[in-house]
């Protein structure tokens, strides 16, 4: 499953509108990270930072429920029958 995250940098410590929060956006980065097998050090420690924060909890969820439900509808997926006469 391609992310449109794929390439996006991720901040440690302030985020660019100065707040200390974790941005939905930075979540979704971390989780598809993750996911990907793709965590740099400092993005594993964001990322374990953030299991201390109910906002980053809620986004992380959030995400893992939703690329879940995809591998679960792609999984359910049946093809077509094929209608060609043999």
């Amino acid at each position: 499953m391609t992310s449109p995250l794929a390439g996006t940098a991720s901040t440690i410590g302030k985020r660019a509108n100065g707040c200390d929060t974790m941005s939905n956006h930075d979540s979704s980065y971390l989780i598809e990270q993750l996911l990907n097998n793709n965590l740099s050090r400092a993005e594993l420690d964001e990322f374990l930072a953030g299991l201390h924060n109910v906002d980053a909890i809620q986004a992380y969820s959030d995400v893992l429920e939703a690329h879940f439900n995809e591998l679960i509808r792609q999984n359910n997926h049946t093809p077509a029958p094929d209608t060609q006469a043999e």
